[in-house]
């Protein structure tokens, strides 16, 4: 919650303060705005289908997409458990849709839980470990040594920018893998929305804001440290006690024009703002590419900084 509330840094309008009631979370039923993990008909949560429900995807995996992003990658089984069965107590509010892949796994994860610890290691060293979307969901049960390789919150830089990269792959990954949340705010080659700094502009051989490998990588763990003038977002607090986060897109007299996160845009005017606050923190996470593979952020920087 200190993340998902107005004004919290987040960049989505979730909002799960203790305070606030079931129907003003911006969570029930609401189509996620950054990425559905190959669950189809996702919605942040689904009444009643926990394994449709992206918040739930996002506490039970440890691998890409894991919140929070920062801190401990250990499931959490008693919690997790607990907001599973609270999501499946729901009434629904529609019919359930097909299956897929991911609801699937999200499924047998729910019944590894009640397992035995011998027996739920034993059916997951069956299953295949390839799928980035899956893998995350099982490793609470892998040994370790055996666990997919991830960049983490404190990786060694020197040999990160040691790892060749492609950045036809980098193009790939951040246009089609389903794990890829760039694009929920970066466009680039006619991919994703802008709700951040266009990439064309950063990896154009033209242009003056063009990254080196070291500073491309740099920004993507610390976005905080350094935000280029006119991308850092600002928090309204209205006389009627509304909280509004976003970038200035522009300022006529009289009004400012917000760009929030889900890409709307609204209108504020002065006479109705009771106080203005810019954000010291980047629209972009930390921890972002803590879960992606060493290889993975490599073909990543490779597109970033060619």
């Amino acid at each position: 919650a200190h993340c998902h509330q107005p004004a919290g840094g987040g960049v989505s309008s979730l909002d799960l303060r203790m305070t606030v009631a079931i129907g003003g979370m911006s969570a029930i039923d609401v189509v996620p705005a950054q990425g559905e993990f190959g669950i189809k008909d996702a919605k942040l949560i689904a009444p009643g289908s926990p394994e449709k429900s992206v918040l739930m995807y996002r506490l039970a995996s440890t691998g890409a997409g894991h919140m929070p992003r920062l801190g401990a990658h250990t499931l959490d089984r008693d919690g997790a458990k607990l907001i599973w069965d609270w999501i499946a107590r729901m009434e629904p509010t529609a019919n359930p849709s097909s299956k897929d892949v991911v609801a699937a796994s999200l499924l047998e994860w729910r019944r590894l839980l009640d397992d035995a610890a011998d027996a739920a290691k034993s059916w997951v060293e069956t299953q295949p470990t390839d799928d980035p979307l899956t893998v995350g969901l099982f490793e609470a049960w892998v040994d370790p040594e055996r666990r997919l390789g991830r960049v983490g919150n404190a990786p060694d830089i020197s040999a990160l920018l040691a790892i060749e990269g492609s950045a036809e792959r980098g193009r790939s990954w951040f246009a089609d893998s389903a794990v890829s949340q760039c694009r929920s705010c970066h466009r680039f080659q006619g991919v994703g929305q802008a709700l951040g700094p266009d990439l064309d502009q950063l990896v154009s051989r033209s242009s003056g804001n063009r990254m080196t490998r070291d500073e491309a990588l740099r920004h993507l763990l610390y976005p905080s440290q350094e935000i280029a003038p006119g991308w850092k977002s600002i928090a309204i607090l209205t006389a009627d006690g509304r909280v509004f986060t976003g970038l200035i897109v522009q300022r006529p007299e009289g009004r400012v024009v917000l760009k929030q996160a889900s890409g709307e845009l609204v209108t504020i005017f002065d006479e109705d703002v009771e106080s203005v606050r810019f954000n010291e923190k980047s629209t972009m996470p930390e921890g972002q590419i803590a879960g992606l593979t060493p290889q993975e952020l490599a073909d990543l920087l490779a597109m970033l900084a060619p």
